[in-house]
């Protein structure tokens, strides 16, 4: 279930999206801070492979995602920018892939979602009375997700009659305010077919509380969940301030916050 950056993101941001309606403007959705506090601003992987810039409007709510990224074919550019409406949210990305997503709101929380591209999408989300994502319903696969002292404690992908699990383990920082992409988006659990910008801005009800330290995994072939895998170990640096500006896997990937 990894997903590649942006378009992972679109891919898997995007996946979620489904028809709009008619709205207020863009301006009209919200009068209270989204985000408060110092936000992440810009991150690199990799060393300089990979950058992605972040900007935030004066809500505090994301507007804008760039990313670039270096390979052996040359230097690949792609933007998305979103638009808040009073009961939508709009997405669109440019660059080497394009695509648009609509996410529909009811009581400030994605209810549905449709992405129109390369690899359109739909996805419909459920949520329990503590206003936590439970389920996950997409074209391909259905997902659920199970909570505890609030964290996501495991995830499981349903594939036809194959099914796929994701367990977390908790670090004791905060996952206030932070977003990861590529090799280490597991920092918070990846899930198919939510935006992790949108989830980081609680339009997917509650956000997790702290940033994940092992991420675990078996199938329905396993003889128990005893053997598993583990896919990612995370370990983090802190700043002065108690931010995270480093994060380093088990695989040797690192990545770069910078904090305003």
């Amino acid at each position: 279930m990894k997903k590649t950056i942006l378009l992972g993101l679109l891919a898997c941001t995007l996946s979620v999206f489904t028809a709009c309606s008619s709205d207020n403007n863009n301006e009209k959705n919200s009068e209270k801070p989204v985000l408060t506090g110092e936000k992440i601003t810009s991150f690199t992987e990799d060393g300089e492979a990979s950058t992605t810039n972040i900007h935030y409007d004066m809500l505090g709510r994301v507007v804008s995602v760039t990313l670039e990224n270096t390979t052996n074919d040359g230097k690949k550019k792609i933007s998305i920018t979103y638009k808040y409406y009073e009961h939508r949210i709009e997405a669109q990305t440019s660059g080497s892939k394009d695509a648009s997503a609509v996410f529909l709101l009811k009581d400030g929380r994605i209810t549905n979602s449709t992405l129109t591209g390369e690899e359109s999408n739909t996805a419909e989300c459920i949520y329990d009375d503590n206003n936590q994502l439970i389920k996950v319903y997409t074209k391909d696969n259905s997902t659920n997700i199970d909570w505890k002292n609030g964290n996501i404690e495991e995830i499981n992908y349903s594939l036809g009659y194959h099914k796929h699990f994701k367990q977390f383990v908790y670090s004791p920082r905060s996952a206030k305010n932070f977003i990861a992409l590529g090799e280490l988006e597991d920092c918070v659990p990846a899930i198919d077919g939510v935006d992790p910008f949108l989830f980081m801005q609680g339009y997917y009800g509650k956000f997790v509380n702290n940033l994940v330290e092992e991420v675990y995994s078996y199938n329905s072939f396993s003889i128990s969940p005893t053997f598993r895998n583990l896919d990612a170990a995370y370990t983090y640096t802190l700043d002065n301030n108690g931010k995270v500006v480093k994060v380093r896997n088990n695989n040797g990937n690192i990545g770069n916050y910078t904090w305003k």
